[in-house]
């Protein structure tokens, strides 16, 4: 099993059950963000697998330990952690670890541009379109193997 396809399972696993804001299956989310990394280009790895995941740390019971006892590779569980919001972590830290990851940032533009789509709240989507803004100045949104952080 590829690192991906057990990223899916782990995903499916995680957010069965849970629904979106519009009554949707939650693990719409991770596919699409996923789907939109590989409309971009990224290379499945790590890209595609941490976009799947990219919510389980944080929502679900599928933590980076157990991630990693079943096989999910360091740098996807890097990404991932960087992705999820620590209780301890200023919205402002949580950002600034984003935006200094270049893998993280461009997962979270696309996690990020999903979520606009079914967003009903105004105040949401111009808070997203600041992070944004802020990702693109730092990193662009086009796949550049030379910008890669390596863990």
């Amino acid at each position: 099993m590829t690192q991906k396809e057990l990223g899916i399972k782990i995903a499916f696993d995680g957010h069965e059950g849970q629904v979106r804001r519009d009554g949707q299956p939650y693990i719409i989310h991770p596919l699409g963000v996923m789907s939109m990394m590989e409309r971009d280009g990224f290379p499945e790895e790590p890209y595609h697998t941490a976009a799947v995941l990219h919510d389980s740390h944080e929502d679900t019971d599928w933590k980076i330990d157990r991630m990693r006892q079943v096989g999910i590779g360091e740098r996807v569980l890097r990404i991932v952690e960087i992705l999820s919001k620590s209780d301890d972590q200023t919205d402002e830290e949580y950002e600034q670890a984003i935006v200094s990851s270049y893998e993280a940032s461009q997962i979270k533009v696309r996690d990020m541009q999903h979520n606009l789509n079914s967003s009903p709240k105004p105040h949401k989507v111009l808070q997203y379109l600041a992070r944004l803004a802020r990702i693109e100045k730092v990193w662009g949104f086009e796949y550049n193997s030379s910008l890669e952080n390596t863990f």
